[in-house]
């Protein structure tokens, strides 16, 4: 099997977010990414890179319903509303680079996409999601 680079890698120290449970999802979202990215590198089939395809988004829906509920719990974590509208702006994104690629003729994922995915985890989990863990350190301190 070949050895080809991953799109993103997941580095726990930079990207953690003070939380281990929320962390472990970031890495498995990671992971779906990267197996995407070198199905996409590897010419697969559009029906297998629609399977994966459709795997992230299910998969990042899910974890994004998990975060809301964690951080809709910290009485001291401000920023709920402003969370949950970036988690739509990010998933209609998402839909829509998906939708492009279904509805249409390339028979591979854009270099946008990718770029959107790597610009989307790491602002998204360095920039939004350390504030609510940092809010549950705060809280359980």
């Amino acid at each position: 099997m070949s050895n080809t680079t991953n799109v993103f890698n997941w580095d726990k120290a930079k990207f953690t977010t003070l939380v281990d449970s929320m962390d472990h999802e970031h890495e498995g979202l990671i992971n779906l990414m990267n197996q995407l990215y070198r199905e996409n590198e590897a010419n697969a089939g559009k029906a297998q890179l629609m399977k994966t395809l459709q795997q992230l988004g299910a998969k990042t829906k899910d974890h994004f319903a998990h975060e809301e509920k964690f951080f809709s719990s910290l009485s001291n974590y401000r920023l709920t509303d402003p969370h949950k509208k970036i988690h739509q702006e990010l998933l209609n994104r998402f839909q829509e680079h998906a939708q492009n690629f279904i509805q249409g003729s390339a028979t591979k994922l854009s270099d946008d996409f990718f770029t959107f995915l790597k610009v989307w985890l790491s602002a998204h989990i360095c920039g939004v999601d350390r504030k609510y863990g940092e809010a549950a350190q705060t809280k359980s301190a």
